[in-house]
């Protein structure tokens, strides 16, 4: 079997010869006339689409009149914040206005949250900043035991830090920190609610309604 690398990032180019589904040559190609450098062509190129991928993320979206935090102006504290209620809301109102049947309530975890906001326009960028990752809403069927079990979850080591601390819209609910958490996990993955049945989470209220 005949192996040929070249590197990553175009950093070195070859030539295979190809006969009957076989390698039977292979070649280093050295003498490139961008070698070191980049073309002309490319350089241009490279200009016209970051200046339009810019103009793109110029659109303004809106108008803020606050400073949106991650961690609500209060370093080292960790829990609701008016940028995760932000996002939060921001879905809820998108899937009750876009989706067919809507939804009740929607989550958005604390660590999804990835960039503050200062007052002013609020542009494309900025909420490709806050949230920059490609995975998009999701629409889940839950039952109110696991709705419960989740923010449970989500607010396990409150007030201390944990990623998926669960802002939510469209519910309210308190959180007992005085109580120990027991929810059951193996290797930090949650597999069910408190083990004692003794809920951290209280008073959830959907659309004022208990759960």
């Amino acid at each position: 079997v005949r192996l040929v690398q070249t590197g990553a990032y175009l950093g070195a180019l070859g030539e295979l010869t190809i006969e009957d589904g076989r390698v039977v040559a292979s070649r280093r190609l050295d003498k490139l006339p961008c070698r070191g450098g980049k073309c002309g062509a490319v350089e241009v190129a490279e200009r016209e689409l970051l200046a339009r991928v810019d103009a793109w993320l110029g659109v303004k979206l809106a108008e803020s009149t606050l400073t949106l935090c991650r961690d609500g102006g209060r370093p080292g504290v960790y829990g609701e914040t008016n940028l995760g209620d932000f996002v939060t809301d921001a879905t809820y109102w998108y899937v009750n206005a876009h989706e067919p049947g809507g939804c009740d309530v929607a989550l958005c975890n604390y660590a999804g949250v990835r960039a503050d906001a200062a007052p002013g326009p609020f542009t494309l960028r900025q909420a490709n900043e806050i949230a920059p990752f490609g995975n998009g809403i999701c629409v889940l069927e839950v039952t109110g035991a696991q709705l419960r079990d989740a923010l449970e979850w989500g607010a396990r080591k409150a007030p201390g830090y944990v990623g998926g601390f669960l802002h939510c819209a469209g519910l309210k609910y308190a959180i007992e920190t005085v109580r120990p958490s027991t929810v059951a996990q193996v290797d930090a993955r949650w597999t069910g609610g408190p083990t004692n049945d003794v809920y951290r989470v209280t008073d959830i209220e959907v659309y004022d309604r208990a759960v």
